[in-house]
């Protein structure tokens, strides 16, 4: 029997207690005000105050820089308002003692743009002399060696090349858990997979996550006493891992939500770093009221400007254990053809 979703109105249980439609709404505004309220105490919607932001600042115009001379044509000279920006706040980062290797990176990004546009036909902009007096000045500042900005030359065949697995296999034998050998996960095999996972997209190359990591013991109970999915395993992991966000990297109100995006997909790269080391992974969810967010600040060390994404428990992996089959929704009901409302083309037939 097919059923209309539209027409059909739920009446599934939950778990947790019935209360009425208002209290219920009075209970949702206060959670969106307590994300709000740290959102806008420590973002850069309103106002750049914190170096921090301003490091976000210079990162995000650096890529933005650096997709400009990606692209397979570039036009010549662009973005000359990026420019200009980015070295004005590269300048303001530095004299702030602002991180050199950020600095390092919108230069090297700002000198590759003049390289290439050295090699185009078109007149040289009366702007790009004083451009260049600027950027020499900030290279003498700064130590850093090696190109850590701009763009580099790379393969199909080299991509290929590091890149060939069996996918669907390593996919699908990445399980969820729950069954964690004694021997601990090593502080090499933990920062192993963190660089991996360091190459996971973020907004404008932003990278805004931090990792929290705490051995097993009093510390990891300590935090797993927080979480409610935890018990009859949590406190044989190797260590529990609480991944969180810096807001102060997200300058715009359309980027309320982009932390939980940027580091939802940091986590799910760190999964599959320990996965490809041989290390068994669960994810803790983090989905909770104020009042869960509270307890675990007042237990753990989490800056007021960051955001906690989730809990992973790592270990080693025993000789044999049980997993969840947990089912998977057929791919027909997962793909769908992509449609448009109605729309006039502009200048043609509807």
């Amino acid at each position: 029997m097919t059923v209309d979703s539209t027409q059909v109105r739920c009446q599934a249980r939950t778990d947790g207690p019935r209360n009425g439609w208002l209290k219920k709404l009075t209970l949702l505004s206060r959670e969106y005000y307590y994300d709000a309220k740290r959102f806008i105490a420590h973002s850069g919607a309103l106002s750049p105050r914190h170096l921090a932001t301003l490091r976000a600042l210079v990162t995000m115009d650096t890529h933005r820089v650096e997709k400009g001379l990606a692209i397979p044509s570039p036009k010549p000279w662009f973005g000359e308002s990026i420019i200009q920006r980015v070295l004005h706040n590269t300048s303001l980062y530095a004299r702030l003692g602002g991180d050199e290797d950020v600095c390092k990176a919108a230069l090297d990004a700002v000198e590759g743009y003049l390289d290439a546009n050295s090699q185009h036909a078109a007149a040289e902009p009366q702007w790009v002399p004083e451009l260049t007096r600027t950027v020499a000045g900030l290279n003498e500042q700064l130590r850093p060696a090696g190109l850590l900005g701009g763009t580099k030359a790379v393969s199909r065949e080299t991509i290929y090349k590091a890149s060939r697995l069996d996918s669907l296999d390593f996919f699908t034998s990445r399980y969820s858990i729950r069954d964690f050998a004694a021997d601990p996960v090593t502080e090499e095999q933990i920062a192993a997979a963190v660089t991996a996972a360091q190459h996971t997209p973020s907004v404008c190359n932003r990278q805004s996550w931090s990792v929290n990591v705490f051995p097993r013991g009093p510390h990891a109970d300590a935090v797993l006493a927080c979480q409610n999915g935890n018990a009859g395993f949590g406190h044989t992991a190797s260590h529990i891992l609480l991944i969180t966000v810096d807001l102060r990297t997200f300058v715009y109100p359309g980027e309320r939500n982009q932390g939980w995006v940027d580091g939802g997909m940091f986590a799910m790269s760190l999964l599959h770093a320990f996965h490809a080391l041989g290390i068994g992974t669960c994810c803790l969810n983090w989905s909770v009221d104020s009042q869960a967010d509270r307890r675990l600040r007042a237990v753990a060390e989490i800056s007021s400007h960051e955001i906690v994404i989730m809990m992973l428990a790592v270990g080693q992996l025993p000789e044999n254990l049980r997993v969840a089959t947990s089912w998977r929704r057929p791919l027909d009901d997962v793909i769908r053809t992509g449609r448009l409302r109605q729309f006039t083309i502009q200048g043609g037939d509807q």
